[in-house]
């Protein structure tokens, strides 16, 4: 009986199939064959471990950087009976009982409203691109989002109570942060996570993590301690 083997694996062949195949190269066959799926199972995993440890770092430095663009600047705030208050740590608890039936806007001056002075105006972003914009995660509560330039004609981009994609093109100047309240709506001590962060940030850490200011805006903020030299 004439036997090859294949060049990769060096498994036994059979060139005369009028010919018995020898039992002895099918063992052969065999144990090069579970030598092979071994290694590779291996490889497999080694590179699954390597995978998650290169995700998990990239995690942590996504989640210690400047990824939440939301800087939380306003103090505690009650209108209608409900009470919003900002924490230390980034988020928000909603206390109260709204006392109108109807729906309630809770207006913060997150990044500065049209209400606000001109020095209260501010753009918190420092590229344009995908943000995902998290929700509420509660049906008495939503997130708006709102673009404006100096017309302060007020353009919505989210209105949510589950995490939404906004689009930052450039297209407004400044943009303010408001909570919708359903009428007459309970809250005992309700917490928001509000952020906003990159698309592509969001798909690899969609954790909650406060504001962190970028290297650019750390610069501008001891330049103005230092009164601008």
């Amino acid at each position: 009986m004439g036997v090859t083997y294949t060049p990769n694996y060096d498994l036994g062949k059979q060139e005369d199939h009028t010919d018995k195949f020898d039992m002895s190269v099918i063992t052969e066959n065999m144990d090069k064959l579970d030598t092979a799926l071994a290694d590779t199972d291996s490889a497999v995993s080694s590179l699954d471990t390597k995978t998650d440890s290169i995700s998990a770092k990239l995690k942590s430095v996504i989640d210690t950087g400047p990824k939440n663009r939301i800087i939380l600047g306003f103090p505690a705030t009650t209108k209608s009976g409900v009470t919003a208050t900002p924490n230390d740590d980034g988020t928000i608890t909603i206390s109260g009982t709204n006392s109108s039936s109807s729906n309630t806007v809770l207006v913060f001056d997150l990044w500065g409203s049209a209400a606000s002075t001109t020095d209260n105006k501010q753009n918190p972003f420092t590229q344009d691109g995908v943000y995902i914009m998290k929700g509420s995660g509660s049906d008495n509560v939503r997130i708006q989002f709102y673009g404006y330039n100096d017309d302060l004609q007020l353009n919505l981009l989210a209105n949510s109570a589950s995490d939404v994609e906004v689009t930052i093109n450039g297209a407004y100047k400044y943009y303010v942060f408001r909570i919708w309240i359903k009428g007459s709506a309970v809250f005992d001590d309700l917490t928001l996570y509000p952020m906003c962060c990159l698309k592509d940030l969001y798909d690899i850490s969609p954790d909650f993590k406060p504001y962190v200011p970028t290297n650019a805006e750390l610069y501008a903020m001891i330049k103005e301690l230092g009164g601008g030299a």
